[in-house]
């Protein structure tokens, strides 16, 4: 039968040009081995191809000490620098996403939901090369983990010294901490990664295989199977936006889920609240998901509402909401008004049921008072209602004395607000008899003007 690629007048020429040495050795018998000295990779052969490459025709030695720790060592150096490129990366997205969480919770009572993701992919799409550098670094780090830790593990449970068992164990320590690079980056990520969930199903699946092949022959893989374990866990959530739908879906309302494969997350937990926790590493944000700690965010909103009003840190969260609320449309007044807003205050709105069209109104006929404290809208949300006002009446009343529609809305909240503190109530009646005694301390045409819309009944 013709070879391909060699002629027959070629085949001729070498065969009779063969000694006659090389046609006795041919003949020779092969020797066998037994599974005493052949490597674990080939023990968990199939067809003769090892779960870690391709095994070598013929005898095999026995690996010896000094191999195996060689081994352990360059595995337990490569996983090391890995780890430490992912973390690096992790770092730089989170300190993406506190940004983020602080510019969100700015915003959240004001914006719709769709608004907000809409704000945040903005913010996202600006960075995407820092986010697409944690995704290489996650696959980087997952290549390490499944082409080189189970082979360095078996051969040093092959093995099997005291030496080894500690080389083994420095390895297992340095996996355990590229797992948990892994988990922060699937928990901060927002797009599920298909091809990594692969990666770590296969780590664990071969890792499984070494701890059940090499495990019976020796003690040294302890570890083992709990690194499998680890793997096993990460993959099913690192296919998910934020890792959530494996890891927290269970946590939150049967209505409140959160879907994955996509940067838009469209189902949110406790959509209605400006921070909820909705598993662990994840926060929502006005129905927006962030990657980072709850608690984090938590204290990223403290810093949004006005804690460090005048500060640099509240010039600078401005100047960044309201720059990025112009690049997506809103005109310069508008988002200026609503990177002043205390979100604390807007909050108390929202939760009186004013929409964030009507927040986002308020924010331009009324900004002094928008921008005051928590204590001061939750006032004038009592007001309004004394005066039986709905939230679009309110706003519309306002809306109408412009252009001093802040301080009637001032001067209505501290009158009610005077006679609340005193035990009483301020009728409808009598702040229109008020209002056109115009008796505040700087007369203001406005307050006649008031008295008249409120007699004609809103």
């Amino acid at each position: 039968m013709a070879i391909e690629g060699v002629s027959d007048s070629s085949r001729t020429q070498s065969r009779a040009a063969e000694p006659a040495a090389t046609r006795v050795e041919k003949q020779a018998p092969v020797e066998r081995t037994t599974s005493a000295t052949r490597s674990h990779p080939d023990v968990l052969a199939h067809a003769g191809q090892s779960t870690f490459g391709p095994t070598p025709a013929g005898p095999q030695r026995p690996v010896t000490e000094v191999e195996a720790m060689d081994r352990l060592a360059v595995t337990t150096s490569n996983v090391s620098r890995a780890t430490a490129a992912l973390e690096a990366a992790n770092a730089t997205v989170r300190t993406h996403e506190e940004q983020l969480a602080k510019e969100l919770a700015q915003l959240a009572p004001s914006l719709s939901t769709d608004d907000l993701q809409a704000y945040a992919d903005s913010y996202r799409a600006e960075r995407a090369s820092d986010y697409e550098r944690a995704k290489d670094a996650a696959h980087q780090l997952s290549e390490v983990l499944r082409n080189e830790v189970p082979g360095a593990l078996e051969r040093a449970a092959q093995v099997g010294t005291v030496q080894t068992g500690w080389g083994a164990s420095y390895l297992e320590a340095g996996v355990g901490r590229a797992t948990e690079a892994l988990g922060q980056y699937v928990r901060q990520s927002p797009t599920g990664d298909d091809a990594l969930q692969r990666s770590l199903e296969s780590t664990a699946n071969v890792l499984e295989q070494v701890s059940t092949a090499a495990g019976a022959a020796s003690a040294g893989l302890a570890g083992v199977a709990e690194l499998g374990g680890r793997f096993s866990e990460l993959a099913r959530v690192a296919g998910d936006a934020f890792g959530i739908v494996g890891g927290a879906a269970s946590l939150a309302v049967a209505s409140d889920r959160i879907l994955d494969g996509t940067a838009r997350v469209d189902h949110y937990v406790a959509a209605g609240l400006s921070v909820a926790e909705i598993g662990l590493g994840v926060a929502a944000i006005g129905g927006v998901t962030v990657g980072l700690p709850v608690t984090v965010a938590v204290g990223a909103a403290s810093v949004a509402v006005g804690l460090v009003n005048g500060s640099r840190d509240r010039a600078e969260l401005e100047r960044a909401v309201s720059g990025r609320l112009q690049s997506l449309g809103y005109d310069a007044a508008q988002a200026d008004a609503l990177a002043a807003l205390n979100p604390k205050a807007a909050g108390a709105l929202r939760d009186a049921g004013f929409t964030p069209e009507e927040i986002q109104s308020l924010a331009m006929t009324a900004p002094d008072m928008m921008g005051t404290s928590h204590a001061f809208a939750q006032g004038m949300v009592d007001s309004a209602k004394e005066l039986g006002l709905t939230p679009s009446e309110w706003t519309r009343f306002i809306d109408e004395m412009a252009p001093n529609g802040d301080a009637v809305a001032l001067t209505v909240t501290q009158w009610m607000g005077e006679a609340r503190g005193q035990g009483g109530r301020l009728s409808r009646s009598e702040l229109i008899d008020r209002l056109r005694a115009d008796d505040a301390p700087s007369p203001m045409p406005e307050l006649d003007a008031a008295a008249d819309w409120l007699a004609a009944g809103g």
